[in-house]
């Protein structure tokens, strides 16, 4: 009978924590852009492509690589410079685990919590999409944790404004705009290919001229920002793609990831 292999889904939390000491030690070195003053920070979901059988291993339509496995990744949004990251190592791992952080409970509200503590109180502004963002979550790292907060926002999502949850897509023109402002943040819809709701702490729903398909038009402060700052991913891919660590055969995907990752660092 043949023997199946196992692995260990610790490895990947020590891939994790190795990131996250040697961050540490460039912090207290001065030396890399995590200690300038950083502004502006990208979180985005990543996969990286192992074999199917890891236990871990996640399918994600989207993603080119739809077999793979899932970290979290907190980068500078000018430079793609990698600041921080956690790699999903399972339901029972540390970051699934049921204990509320600051009373969130949502797996995805720990995991912005935990990458940005390092961050808080010092001004700086992050930029993520729907998988993240919630009013309730905008709120507390607005007020509580002086981070400022802009994003793409399911409207599903609990304590959205209920105007903008009740707009129907079908019934709004092209290019109008529905905002609503509360307590510092602003919640707006906006009609363009489809309806997209957009949340924001930094902006109010004014507007200012921009292009779209090469056609003049304006479009609200909130989103121009976004286009700008929410690449800070894949500009550390695009960076990474010269190293094709991925290539060279006989490498654990633990020691991939660790190589791919320690290198930008």
């Amino acid at each position: 009978m043949k023997r199946q292999k196992t692995y260990d889904l610790r490895k990947s939390t020590a891939l994790s924590e190795l990131v996250y000491a040697t961050q540490v030690k460039l912090r207290a070195a001065g030396q890399g852009a995590a200690s300038k003053r950083i502004v502006w920070h990208s979180l985005w979901m990543q996969i990286y492509p192992v074999i199917r059988n890891v236990p871990s291993c996640k399918f994600i339509r989207s993603k080119a690589a739809r077999f793979g496995i899932k970290s979290y990744e907190l980068c500078e949004a000018r430079t793609g410079y990698l600041l921080t990251m956690a790699i999903y190592s399972g339901k029972k791992g540390t970051n699934s685990e049921n204990q509320a952080v600051h009373g969130f409970t949502g797996a995805s509200s720990k995991i912005v919590i935990q990458l940005m503590n390092e961050y808080f109180h010092k001004g700086h502004c992050l930029v993520m999409d729907n998988f993240y963002n919630s009013v309730t979550l905008t709120r507390f790292l607005k007020e509580q944790c002086g981070t400022d907060v802009l994003g793409t926002l399911n409207r599903r999502r609990k304590n959205t404004p209920p105007d903008i949850k009740a707009l129907v897509e079908q019934r709004i023109k092209k290019d109008e705009i529905v905002a609503r402002d509360c307590s510092k943040i602003t919640v707006l819809s906006l009609k363009d290919v489809k309806l997209v709701t957009m949340i924001s702490t930094y902006h109010n729903a004014d507007t200012a001229p921009g292009q779209r398909a090469g056609v003049a038009c304006n479009k609200p402060l909130v989103v121009h920002s976004y286009n700008k700052y929410m690449g800070g991913v894949a500009l550390k891919d695009q960076k990474l793609s010269m190293y094709l660590l991925e290539r060279k055969r006989g490498l654990k995907w633990y020691v991939k990831g660790k190589r791919k990752h320690i290198l930008f660092l």
